[in-house]
């Protein structure tokens, strides 16, 4: 019996037409536990944690669970696999402004980004999707976090694309440092008051208001007792 190569070519031709629409990344600016596309239906396999990931800001671990403080600016952050690789991943956060490109080029996205042959768009959010599916051991970006409030980060890594997709979820927490009402001291407002203070109690003013008791009662005359009985005149005997 002939067999035909043809239903192979097709499986493999419906097959790769439904991946391509992930290879360059994620095709919607869309958050909750689940990846959009076809063969990515299942649920996450686990957390962050459970996968071998950590997340670094500035270099600084970030606790995958709880709430982390940061204050107002602009940060460089990592997502890091630590036991292997992985193929794909999406990072999105609930701010427009938080999610931006670095300098890693396997890493695209922001407000707008094009994946799968059509532009991407956010809606009052921002995300960062791979650009091709090879093997990764990080990806980086750049994190903007605002003057208030607190925002939240999503992170679906993919690991494994075989049978149905293989990936792990977490969904971080953040709130912002509030400012301080105490204005902080500057170099300008402190140098002329500050040396002016400091160097009172221990300058000029002491040495000016130091008494010099032992020169004055030294310079007053002496009175000499002794002389004044001997000045008396003396009694004569008489003839």
């Amino acid at each position: 019996m002939k067999i035909s190569a043809l239903p192979t070519l097709i499986l493999s031709s419906f097959v790769f037409k439904n991946v391509q629409a992930e290879i360059d990344g994620n095709t919607k600016c869309d958050n909750g536990p689940s990846i959009h596309g076809k063969f990515h239906e299942n649920d996450p396999v686990g957390s962050l944690a459970d996968g071998g990931y950590e997340v670094l800001i500035d270099g600084q671990t970030v606790p995958l669970d709880g709430t982390t403080v940061l204050a107002p600016g602009q940060y460089t952050f990592k997502v890091k696999q630590n036991v292997g690789t992985y193929m794909g991943m999406y990072i999105w956060a609930d701010n427009e402004e938080a999610l931006s490109v670095a300098d890693d080029p396997l890493v695209h996205g922001g407000t707008s980004w094009s994946a799968g042959g059509k532009d991407v768009e956010c809606d009052g959010s921002s995300a960062l999707t791979h650009t091709d599916m090879t093997d990764k051991s990080e990806s980086s970006g750049t994190l903007t976090v605002p003057s208030s409030g607190s925002f939240v980060l999503e992170f679906k890594m993919m690991t494994d694309f075989v049978g149905g997709s293989t990936w792990y979820y977490s969904l971080l927490n953040f709130d912002v440092e509030e400012a301080t009402t105490t204005p902080a001291p500057s170099i300008t407002s402190s140098s002329a008051p500050t040396d002016s203070l400091t160097l009172s109690p221990s300058g000029s003013p002491s040495s000016a208001t130091t008494p010099i008791p032992s020169h004055s009662p030294s310079a007053g005359p002496t009175p000499s007792p002794s002389r004044s009985p001997s000045s008396t005149p003396t009694q004569h005997p008489s003839a």
